[in-house]
C-alpha cells in the first residue's frame, strides 16, 4: 500500500489535515472510517504514537521526519516535542481549535495545492499564534466541544463557507505581534535573542507574555478575563523587554514600579508586581518558570527592603541587601519622617524627597545602617554646649562656620541638614582641636581657654578656633581631655597679634562679613541701609578711610556675630523644625511674622528669632 503519494504533505500543514485529506482523496473515506480502513485511532494520529507513526509509515512510504513535520510528539508527562523545540502542554492547545477564515476560504480553490480542500495549519495549535501571517487576519479560536475535535478536521470544526464568509466581513486587520513572529522563527530553526532562545520555547513564551500583561494593563490585572486578543497584544509588549534579556527585564520592572507609593501603606512585593510575583511566588506545582525567576528575584533583592529568612520564590534571603525608610526607622527606633529627610539628603536616597515619604525607595542595607547608627548616636545643636563644654553661642557658631556639620549638610550647595550631629563628628572635631596642643608642660602666663580668651579680647571664639585648627598658633597647651573645648590653652596675645594681622584694627570689610553671614557683599550693604523698628540699622557699621583715600565699610567681629545669633534663614529654620520651607513659610505669615527685608534685599528670607 502506498497511500498519500497523490496527496503530499503542504508546507506547515498539520499531520491531522493531511491524513484527512488522503482518507477524502484518495480512498472516499471520512477521517474516521478511513483511520479504522487503517486500523488506527484518532489519538494514534493526534498523538503521533509510535504504532501510529509506524503504521503511517506503513501505508505511506513517507519518512516520519518528513510528516511528523506537522505534529508534535510526546517525549514525557505533558512534556512535548516540535522540530526539537520542546514545551508543555499549554503550549500545543489540543484542546482549543483555531483557524484563519481566509486561509479555509482560499483553500477551496480547485486549482491551488490541496485541490478544494481545507487544510489545517499545524502552527495554529501552538498557543502565541493568534494570527495569520499571510492574512493579516486575527485566528479565531475557540474551546472544543468534544474529545474528537481535537483531531483538528477543519471541514468538521470550522464553520461552514458561508460562515466563514460573514466572519471574514467583521474581521479588521491585525498585524503579527513579534513574539508570535519569533516563535514561528524558532519553530523553524531560526535563531532569536539569545535570552530567549536559551530557555524552553513554552517559558520563553509565558514570561513574556505575563510581564507584558502587566506592563500593558495593571499588575493587579485578572488574567483568566484576559481575551487573545489581550494576550496578543501583552505579547507583543512584553517581547520589547524580554528580547533584551536581563536589561530589558529589569526595564519592565521598572517601569511597573514607576508609580510613586506615597500614600500605600504597604508596598511589598506582592503589591507592587502582582500577578507576577504570585505566579513566580506560589508555585505549588513546583513547573519550571525558567530564568525570568531569578532576574525578578534578583531585582527585589536589590530594590526592595526583604527580610533575611523570607521565602522569595522558593529559596530563602540569606541576607539583607536594601532597607526602606520604615524597615531601617523600626530596626533603629528612629521616627520615619526624620530618617527620610536625612537618607536624602546625604544622598543615600538622591530620587527622594526629603518632605515626602516614598515607601518604594530604598537604600543600600550597609549604609541605610551607617546612617542610622550616625543618627542614633548624635545630638541636637541645643544639646551640643553641654556635650562641647561651652556656651549656645559658641556651638552654634561651630556649626554656622561649617566647623562641624549638620548630618545631611551641603555648604557647597546651601543645603542645611538636620538639626542634629553625629557624636563622632563631635569627637572628631575635639581630636583636631587638641592636636595642636603640646601638654600642660608648655602652660606660661597669659594663656587661657579659648572660652575664656574670646571674652577676654572680645573676638569671637570661633576665629580662635580656627586659628588652632589652621596651625597659625605656636603655644597651645593642653588640659584635661575631660574639658572638652576648654581643655584647649592659647596665649592671648599671641591670639591678638594673629587676629590683627587681617586687619589692623580687626574690624572686618564688606566681604569678610558677607562671608561669616553666608550671603554676598551687596546684601550685606543692604543690610546696612536697612533700619529696625527703632531706627537703627540692622547691621551696625562704621566707616574708614585707606591710604588711597577711599572710604570703606567696616564691621566690627561681634556685631557680626551678634547678628548671626540673632537672625536665622528661613531655610536653615525649617531644618531645625523638620518641615518644608513652604509650609513654614505659609505658616509665619499666618502668625504675622515677616521677615526683617523683602527676598530681593538679601536673596534669601531672613527671621528675627526672637519674633519667633
Amino acid at each position: 500500500m502506498n497511500l498519500g503519494k497523490d496527496t503530499p504533505l503542504l508546507a506547515g500543514e498539520s499531520i491531522m489535515s493531511w491524513v484527512a485529506r488522503i482518507g477524502r482523496e484518495e480512498v472516499g473515506m471520512e477521517p474516521a472510517d478511513f483511520l479504522r480502513f487503517m486500523t488506527l485511532s484518532g489519538r494514534d494520529i493526534i498523538d503521533a504514537t509510535p504504532a501510529g507513526i509506524a503504521r503511517l509509515k506503513e501505508v505511506t512510504g513517507v519518512a516520519p521526519a518528513d510528516f511528523l513535520r506537522g505534529t508534535y510528539v510526546r517525549i514525557d508527562d505533558r512534556l512535548y516535542d516540535h522540530q526539537g523545540q520542546r514545551f508543555h502542554a499549554e503550549f500545543g492547545g489540543r484542546d482549543r481549535t483555531t483557524y484563519c477564515p481566509a486561509c479555509l476560504l482560499a483553500d477551496r480553490e480547485r486549482e491551488g495545492l490541496s485541490g478544494g480542500q481545507r487544510v489545517g495549519r499545524v502552527n495554529w495549535l501552538f498557543a502565541p499564534v493568534r494570527t495569520c501571517p499571510i492574512h493579516d487576519l486575527p485566528l479565531v479560536r475557540k474551546p472544543n466541544r468534544t474529545w474528537s475535535d481535537r483531531f483538528q478536521d477543519m471541514e468538521i470544526v470550522a464553520p461552514a463557507d458561508e460562515e466563514l464568509q460573514v466572519l471574514l466581513g467583521r474581521t479588521s486587520i491585525r498585524r503579527v505581534s513579534p513574539l508570535q513572529t519569533y516563535v514561528e522563527g524558532r519553530l523553524e530553526g531560526q535563531e532569536g535573542p539569545a535570552w530567549l532562545d536559551g530557555q524552553q520555547i513554552d517559558l520563553a513564551v509565558r514570561a513574556t507574555e505575563i510581564l507584558g500583561m502587566c506592563v500593558l494593563r495593571h499588575p493587579h490585572v485578572e488574567l483568566p478575563a484576559q481575551t487573545e486578543t489581550d494576550w496578543d497584544e501583552a505579547g507583543a509588549v512584553g517581547y520589547r523587554f524580554t528580547s533584551r534579556g536581563t536589561e530589558g527585564i529589569r526595564e519592565a520592572l521598572d517601569e511597573i514600579r514607576s508609580p510613586p507609593c506615597v500614600t500605600r501603606k504597604r508596598g511589598g512585593p506582592q503589591a507592587i508586581f502582582g500577578r507576577l510575583y504570585q505566579w513566580l511566588q506560589y508555585n505549588k506545582s513546583a513547573k519550571d518558570r525558567g530564568p525570568i525567576r531569578e532576574v525578578v528575584r534578583e531585582y527585589l533583592l536589590e530594590t526592595m527592603a526583604i527580610e533575611p529568612g523570607t521565602m522569595l520564590f522558593g529559596d530563602a534571603v540569606p541576607s539583607r541587601r536594601r532597607h526602606s525608610v520604615a524597615s531601617l526607622a523600626r530596626q533603629f527606633g528612629l521616627h520615619y519622617r526624620t530618617l527620610n529627610r536625612a537618607v536624602v539628603l546625604t544622598g543615600l536616597m538622591p530620587e527622594g524627597n526629603a518632605d515626602v515619604l516614598d515607601r518604594l525607595l530604598t537604600v543600600d542595607a550597609s549604609d541605610g545602617e551607617r546612617l542610622a547608627e550616625r543618627m542614633r548616636r548624635s545630638l541636637s545643636v541645643t544639646a551640643m554646649p553641654a556635650y562641647l563644654n561651652c556656651c549656645r553661642l559658641q556651638a552654634e557658631a561651630l556649626v554656622r562656620h561649617g566647623v562641624v556639620t549638620r548630618i545631611g549638610e551641603d555648604r557647597n550647595n546651601g543645603q542645611f541638614g538636620l538639626n542634629m550631629v553625629a557624636v563622632e563628628d563631635l569627637d572628631e572635631f575635639l581630636a583636631r582641636f587638641r592636636s595642636a596642643g603640646t601638654g600642660a608642660s608648655a602652660l606660661t602666663a597669659g594663656m587661657a581657654d579659648v572660652v575664656e580668651a574670646s571674652r577676654i579680647l572680645r573676638w569671637p571664639a570661633i576665629d580662635i578656633i580656627k586659628l588652632v585648627l589652621g596651625g597659625r598658633l605656636e603655644r597651645v597647651a593642653l588640659l584635661s581631655a575631660d574639658l572638652k573645648l576648654k581643655s584647649v590653652l592659647v596665649d592671648t596675645e599671641e591670639v591678638r597679634e594673629r587676629l590683627r594681622e587681617g586687619d589692623g584694627e580687626g574690624r572686618l570689610s564688606v566681604v569678610e562679613a558677607a562671608e561669616r553671614l553666608q550671603l554676598e557683599p551687596w546684601a550685606v550693604q543692604n543690610l546696612t541701609s536697612g533700619t529696625d523698628s527703632k531706627g537703627r540699622a540692622l547691621l551696625p557699621f562704621t566707616k574708614s578711610r585707606n591710604a588711597a583715600g577711599q572710604v570703606r565699610l567696616c564691621f566690627d567681629p561681634c556685631d557680626v556675630e551678634a547678628f548671626a545669633d540673632a537672625h536665622v534663614e528661613l531655610r536653615a529654620l525649617a531644618a531645625e523644625r523638620g518641615i518644608s520651607t513652604k509650609v513654614l513659610q505659609a505658616e509665619l505669615l499666618r502668625l504675622g511674622i515677616h521677615a526683617i527685608l523683602p527676598k530681593s534685599s538679601l536673596n534669601k528670607l531672613v527671621y528675627r528669632r526672637a519674633d519667633l
